[in-house]
This record gives structure tokens, C-alpha cells and sequence, in this order.
């Protein structure tokens, strides 16, 4: 019988059933709203337990609580962490406080151009209440949005960054979105319930045909450096107080380890990225009019 860490080393995942009993992540919530120390508690058991059940042994870098007002950046497939010129053993942990799926495309986490025939067969994996899902920072995944089957409700406690070697989190670079542009988050929202397939599509063609590591080393960015994604919500400082905030915040649970990208460095990465996702279409109709022009004469 396969363990979960081999499955985690093979296909890039591993779904852990039925933990509600022991770990109470609901209480964390209420209602849209968190608690963020309580959920900070929280975190540091689920670490111990994933280490002392099944021997996967972690430091996380930062989490974030969601009551389903996460699905504009979690409903395309992406990847949590880019690698660099080196893998590295870097995992996000997930526990489902409601009924949800996730599609994922095993094997993708060690490649670094993904297959596209390859990810037009993603696997779903259908979740309940008290999963814990680990998998690779660098696999293809997304949420599941159009049939989430827990009503109003779909709590989920996202951990980031986890490493077996904490020095790791050191070369990891955060890409924050500094502003958050409603009008397309709402575009975005109502196209992941209604035309998931669009989403995709979308997705597949960022993440699978272009690789991006080429605009964050234009940006003097170290070849061996990870970039971790942080949507366009902002982060919380650690506080005595257990009082309850909005949700999908962004906690950090170590603030010297890590390097944020910012001021020039994200505006060359934005240039650079920009430049790899247009080069592909750009060269297509130049080969088309080139054709075209060909035969007319």
C-alpha cells in the first residue's frame, strides 16, 4: 500500500481523511470573519501532528484563513511557489473546515513547463469536511468553485511556505500584488461558477506554456531563489489580540526570513513577464502572416 509520503513524492500530493475530530480549525471562524491568533495556534498543531502521524516534518513561512473570498487567484491553475535553477522540497498544507474539490495535475510539480496534453487531464479530488490535503508548492492545482456542495460556506485553512529546512525560507521571494483591481476580480469571480473551462484555458496557457523564471532573473533575482504568489489582500501583524478580522489576510510567521519583491524589482519582473506571455502569440501571427503572404503570391 502506498504511503502518503510516497504519493506526495510521486504525484505531488496527499490527501489525509477525516481530521475534524482532531483539530478544531472551525473555531478559527466566524462567519466572513477570523481569528487570526487562534488560527495562528491552530497552525503550529497541525504542523506538529503532519510531523509526529506521518512523518512530514515542516516550517511554515505564512498562512492565510478563507470563507470562500479566496476564488478570484485560487480558481485558475497555478502554482503556490515557482522553483528555482534547484528543487527544493517546498509544501503548502491545506485543512477543509467544509465540503470541496481540487483539481490537481500530478507530476507537475517537477516540471517546470508542464505538458499541455498533459494538463488538459487534470484529476479532481473530491473533499469533505476535516481533509487535510499536502502537496508540492510547485504543482499545477486550483480551487473548484462551480460545485462546492457546503452551501454559503467553504472555510479552508491555507499553510505556505512549509520547508523541512528552515534555512529554506531564505531564498524564497514573496511577489505581492500591491493593488487589488475589483472590476476584474469580479469578472473573475463569476467566470470561475459559470465558465470554469475559460479559467482554465487561461491558466494552462500562463503557467504551462510560458516559463516565467526568465523575468524574475532579467530582475536580478538569484537563479536559485523560489518566488512565492500572495494575492492582492494585505497581511496582518502579529498581535496579542484574538479579535476577529476579515478573512484571506495573510499571516507571516517569521518576518525577518523571507525577501519581498517590490519597487524596481517588480516593476522589471511585471516588464519581463509581460514580454514572455506575449512572445508565443506574437510569433504565431507573424509565422501566419508570413504563410499567408506566401501563398497570395
Amino acid at each position: 500500500m502506498t504511503t502518503p509520503i510516497e504519493r506526495l513524492d510521486r504525484e505531488g500530493y496527499c490527501v489525509l481523511r477525516n481530521q475534524q475530530a482532531t483539530h478544531d480549525v472551525a473555531s478559527c471562524f466566524e462567519g466572513q470573519k477570523v481569528r487570526y491568533n487562534t488560527t495562528k495556534a491552530q497552525v503550529e498543531r497541525l504542523i506538529e501532528w503532519l510531523g509526529a502521524t506521518h512523518g512530514i516534518r515542516l516550517h511554515a513561512l505564512k498562512f492565510r484563513a478563507s470563507n470562500n473570498n479566496n476564488n478570484v487567484d485560487a480558481s485558475q491553475p497555478h502554482r503556490d511557489v515557482m522553483q528555482g535553477s534547484k528543487f527544493e522540497n517546498v509544501y503548502t498544507m491545506l485543512f477543509y473546515v467544509d465540503n470541496a474539490a481540487l483539481e490537481v495535475y500530478p507530476g507537475s510539480h517537477r516540471a517546470g513547463r508542464f505538458a499541455t496534453l498533459r494538463a488538459l487531464k487534470p484529476r479532481r479530488v473530491p473533499l469533505s469536511r476535516g481533509d487535510v490535503v499536502v502537496f508540492h508548492s510547485s504543482l499545477m492545482h486550483r480551487g473548484v468553485y462551480s460545485d462546492r456542495g457546503a452551501g454559503d460556506n467553504r472555510r479552508v485553512l491555507q499553510i505556505f511556505d512549509c520547508v523541512t529546512d528552515k534555512r529554506l525560507h531564505g531564498r524564497i521571494y514573496n511577489r505581492l500584488k500591491e493593488k487589488e483591481n475589483k472590476a476584474f476580480n469580479g469578472i473573475m469571480k463569476g467566470l470561475s461558477r459559470q465558465f470554469p473551462k475559460i479559467l482554465v484555458a487561461a491558466g494552462m496557457y500562463i503557467n504551462v506554456v510560458c516559463d516565467r523564471r526568465v523575468a524574475y532573473r532579467a530582475a536580478g533575482i538569484p537563479r536559485d531563489a523560489m518566488i512565492s504568489f500572495e494575492g492582492a489582500v494585505p497581511r496582518i501583524d502579529a498581535s496579542s489580540s484574538d479579535e476577529s478580522r476579515i478573512g484571506n489576510l495573510w499571516y507571516l510567521l517569521d518576518t525577518e526570513a523571507s525577501h519581498d519583491i517590490t519597487g524596481r524589482q517588480a516593476a522589471a519582473v511585471t516588464f519581463g513577464e509581460a514580454s514572455v506571455l506575449l512572445a508565443p502569440p506574437v510569433l504565431l501571427l507573424a509565422v501566419v502572416a508570413l504563410l499567408v503572404g506566401i501563398f497570395r503570391k
